[in-house]
């Protein structure tokens, strides 16, 4: 597992990349373009995510615990299983994403609402 805990990634195109067993808690992605992008096994916990472009993006064991996801685009998106608990997705972008399974308690939804477990 590669470790880059709190790297710094903002605005770095990663558009199609294969992204696995990565530590990133804390990083800094805000800005990013990752569209078509796979993240398999990769902690994003705490990570700052805000205005990235992630849409169509494939999302398979990931950890988004207390991640700042505001103004994200997720669009066609699949976050299956994610672990969303705690994380912020105020104005973020979801049409047609698959959030199914997903983990989202103490949540902060689009729409600026707190989803309670």
């Amino acid at each position: 597992r590669a470790n880059l805990i709190g790297v710094n990634l903002q605005q770095t195109n990663l558009t199609n990349a294969k992204l696995e067993k990565i530590d990133l808690n804390g990083a800094n992605l805000s800005s990013a373009i990752a569209n078509g992008t796979n993240f398999e096994k990769i902690n994003l916990s705490g990570a700052n995510l805000e205005n990235a472009n992630l849409s169509n993006a494939s999302f398979r064991k990931v950890n988004l615990r207390n991640a700042n996801l505001t103004n994200v685009n997720l669009n066609g998106a699949n976050l299956n299983q994610v672990k969303l608990d705690g994380a912020n997705l105020k104005g973020a972008k979801l049409s047609g994403a698959n959030l199914n399974g997903a983990s989202l308690c103490d949540t902060i939804m689009p729409n600026g609402s707190r989803n309670e477990c």
